[in-house]
């Protein structure tokens, strides 16, 4: 197993009643606290408490990663996430928020799928 990583941020989540959806998110957050305890997960349309509380324990001058787990910059990007990032900016000023793309904008997951 890797070490733990030193980042922070939220994995932000498309929501779904879905049992087998959130069987596979429950575990990926079971992961994440083992290997990326600076991440939490975050389902759009859910209160944004969490992540701003996470956010506020995160060391000042440190960057916080949001990364949304969307295909391409629909509303959610849009709207969603911005509202995110202004509250986390807000909450926790001296942190370096930083947006990720979206995954089809990502060039990195892009070339992965086309090796």
């Amino acid at each position: 197993m890797s070490e733990p990583s030193t980042t922070h941020g939220a994995l932000l989540l498309h929501p779904s009643r879905r049992p087998a959806v959130r069987d596979t998110v429950a575990r990926l957050k079971e992961r994440l606290a083992r290997e990326r305890p600076g991440y939490v997960l975050w389902t759009f349309q859910q209160p944004m408490d969490p992540v701003v509380d996470h956010a506020r324990q995160v060391p000042p001058g440190s960057e916080f990663q949001l990364v949304p787990l969307l295909l391409a910059p629909g509303a959610h990007f849009a709207e969603d996430v911005q509202q995110l990032a202004a509250a986390v900016r807000e909450a926790a000023p001296a942190l370096q928020v930083r947006i990720r793309n979206p995954l089809l904008e990502d060039v990195d997951f892009v070339a992965w799928l086309l090796e």
